[in-house]
């Protein structure tokens, strides 16, 4: 007794039921993989201060403060002269400044001498 598979709605029916079965184990295995490999990165409940203040003073030659600032700042960053409070338009810088690392210990401080 020979049937066809086109006709044979058992064996279909059984197919499509172990296809389902396995799409679904598959698919829970890949979440509960999934969820294993998870990392989580260690977390701490104190907050990292990456920004701090720089002093900056200008003097004249004779030790005179002129002006002090503070200026806010992220540890690690290059400071240059654009970052810097302006001058008045009558005075000018008579030191050489490139720029400065700020170091985030708390004893950052920029000192320029002005004219």
């Amino acid at each position: 007794m020979k049937t066809s598979l086109k006709k044979n709605n058992k064996f279909w029916t059984v197919a499509l039921a172990v296809i389902v079965s396995i799409s679904c184990i598959l698919g829970l295995w890949t979440v509960v993989y999934a969820q294993e490999q998870k990392s989580e990165a260690p977390t701490k409940n104190e907050a990292v201060q990456t920004e701090v203040e720089v002093n900056v003073r200008y003097i004249f030659e004779d030790e005179k403060v002129f002006k002090e600032e503070k200026i806010k700042a992220e540890k690690g960053q290059l400071i240059d002269s654009g970052d810097l409070p302006m001058l008045p338009d009558d005075m000018k810088f008579i030191d050489e400044f490139l720029f400065y690392e700020v170091k985030g210990d708390g004893k950052d401080e920029i000192i320029r001498n002005v004219a």
